[in-house]
Protein backbone atom coordinates (compact mmCIF):
# COMPACT_ATOMS: atom_id res chain seq x y z
CA UNK A 1 0.00 0.00 0.00
CA UNK A 2 2.76 2.51 0.91
CA UNK A 3 4.20 1.67 -2.68
CA UNK A 4 0.64 2.80 -3.98
CA UNK A 5 0.68 6.49 -2.03
CA UNK A 6 4.32 6.80 -3.55
CA UNK A 7 3.73 6.52 -6.76
CA UNK A 8 0.25 8.64 -6.79
CA UNK A 9 0.93 11.43 -5.42
CA UNK A 10 4.88 11.14 -7.60
CA UNK A 11 1.89 11.02 -10.63
CA UNK A 12 -0.23 14.01 -8.95
CA UNK A 13 3.21 16.07 -8.81
CA UNK A 14 3.49 15.64 -12.97
CA UNK A 15 0.12 17.00 -13.58
CA UNK A 16 -0.10 20.16 -11.19
CA UNK A 17 0.49 23.31 -13.18
CA UNK A 18 -0.95 26.18 -11.72
CA UNK A 19 -0.22 26.48 -7.58
CA UNK A 20 -2.75 29.71 -7.20
CA UNK A 21 -5.35 27.72 -8.88
CA UNK A 22 -8.34 27.35 -6.28
CA UNK A 23 -9.59 24.48 -7.78
CA UNK A 24 -6.19 22.81 -7.95
CA UNK A 25 -6.03 23.52 -4.45
CA UNK A 26 -8.98 21.95 -3.54
CA UNK A 27 -8.83 19.00 -6.01
CA UNK A 28 -5.16 18.13 -4.48
CA UNK A 29 -6.73 18.54 -0.90
CA UNK A 30 -9.47 16.37 -1.73
CA UNK A 31 -6.81 13.62 -2.94
CA UNK A 32 -5.27 13.78 -0.12
CA UNK A 33 -7.93 14.47 3.01
CA UNK A 34 -8.43 10.74 3.40
CA UNK A 35 -4.95 9.67 4.06
CA UNK A 36 -3.87 12.94 5.82
CA UNK A 37 -6.94 12.73 8.09
CA UNK A 38 -5.57 8.68 8.53
CA UNK A 39 -2.17 9.93 9.75
CA UNK A 40 -2.89 12.25 12.56
CA UNK A 41 -0.42 11.08 14.63
CA UNK A 42 1.89 12.02 11.69
CA UNK A 43 3.52 8.39 12.44
CA UNK A 44 3.08 6.70 9.42
CA UNK A 45 4.40 8.95 6.81
CA UNK A 46 1.89 10.18 4.63
CA UNK A 47 2.10 13.27 6.09
CA UNK A 48 5.94 13.71 5.62
CA UNK A 49 5.11 12.61 1.61
CA UNK A 50 3.09 15.49 0.65
CA UNK A 51 3.87 19.07 2.76
CA UNK A 52 6.29 19.78 0.69
CA UNK A 53 3.40 20.25 -2.56
CA UNK A 54 0.83 20.93 -0.19
CA UNK A 55 3.00 24.77 0.62
CA UNK A 56 3.22 25.57 -3.12
CA UNK A 57 -0.37 25.90 -3.22
CA UNK A 58 -1.51 29.66 -2.73
CA UNK A 59 -3.46 29.56 0.05
CA UNK A 60 -4.20 33.06 0.97
CA UNK A 61 -8.09 33.89 1.64
CA UNK A 62 -8.97 29.85 1.87
CA UNK A 63 -11.50 29.26 4.07
CA UNK A 64 -10.52 28.06 7.53
CA UNK A 65 -13.48 25.55 8.11
CA UNK A 66 -12.77 24.28 4.34
CA UNK A 67 -9.02 23.71 5.68
CA UNK A 68 -10.40 21.79 8.33
CA UNK A 69 -12.95 19.65 6.62
CA UNK A 70 -9.71 18.69 4.22
CA UNK A 71 -6.79 18.67 6.64
CA UNK A 72 -8.96 17.51 10.04
CA UNK A 73 -8.55 19.30 13.57
CA UNK A 74 -5.42 20.51 13.93
CA UNK A 75 -2.65 19.02 16.04
CA UNK A 76 -1.81 21.99 18.35
CA UNK A 77 -3.58 25.58 18.46
CA UNK A 78 -2.40 28.85 19.22
CA UNK A 79 -2.97 33.02 19.69
CA UNK A 80 0.35 35.05 18.52
CA UNK A 81 -0.53 38.92 17.81
CA UNK A 82 -3.53 38.52 16.69
CA UNK A 83 -3.17 35.65 14.39
CA UNK A 84 -4.75 32.11 15.44
CA UNK A 85 -2.19 29.55 14.40
CA UNK A 86 -2.91 26.13 13.20
CA UNK A 87 -0.75 23.63 13.72
CA UNK A 88 -0.26 20.40 11.97
CA UNK A 89 2.40 18.01 12.34
CA UNK A 90 3.39 15.97 9.98
CA UNK A 91 6.27 13.77 11.00
CA UNK A 92 7.11 12.87 14.42
CA UNK A 93 9.16 10.24 16.14
CA UNK A 94 8.24 9.08 19.59
CA UNK A 95 10.47 9.88 22.09
CA UNK A 96 10.47 6.45 23.70
CA UNK A 97 11.76 4.82 20.72
CA UNK A 98 15.01 6.79 21.00
CA UNK A 99 18.07 6.00 23.28
CA UNK A 100 17.96 7.11 26.83
CA UNK A 101 21.47 8.66 26.21
CA UNK A 102 20.71 10.85 23.40
CA UNK A 103 21.17 14.37 23.87
CA UNK A 104 19.99 15.70 20.53
CA UNK A 105 17.86 14.70 17.51
CA UNK A 106 18.64 16.42 14.25
CA UNK A 107 15.84 18.06 12.32
CA UNK A 108 14.51 15.71 10.19
CA UNK A 109 14.04 13.58 13.10
CA UNK A 110 12.08 15.64 15.17
CA UNK A 111 8.13 16.81 15.01
CA UNK A 112 7.84 18.73 11.41
CA UNK A 113 4.96 21.27 11.70
CA UNK A 114 2.79 22.90 9.05
CA UNK A 115 1.59 26.35 10.03
CA UNK A 116 -1.20 27.89 8.85
CA UNK A 117 -1.56 31.42 10.21
CA UNK A 118 -5.31 32.71 10.08
CA UNK A 119 -6.75 36.13 10.70
CA UNK A 120 -10.74 36.55 10.50
CA UNK A 121 -11.56 32.34 9.31
CA UNK A 122 -8.79 32.88 6.40
CA UNK A 123 -5.60 31.58 6.07
CA UNK A 124 -3.30 34.44 5.70
CA UNK A 125 -0.23 32.08 4.61
CA UNK A 126 1.59 28.55 5.82
CA UNK A 127 4.86 27.51 6.58
CA UNK A 128 6.54 24.39 7.56
CA UNK A 129 8.75 23.97 10.07
CA UNK A 130 10.26 21.55 12.61
CA UNK A 131 10.73 21.46 16.46
CA UNK A 132 14.07 19.74 17.67
CA UNK A 133 14.02 17.30 20.62
CA UNK A 134 16.53 17.62 23.08
CA UNK A 135 16.62 16.06 26.38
Amino acid sequence: MCLWICIGCRTQSHIKTNFNDKKELVNFLESISYFWKNDSMANNGYRDLVVRQLVKYNFNAFNKDSLIEYLGAPSRKSTLSGFENETYDYFFINPKFLSRTTRYVPPNEAIGTLIFQIQSDKVEYCVIGHIDITF
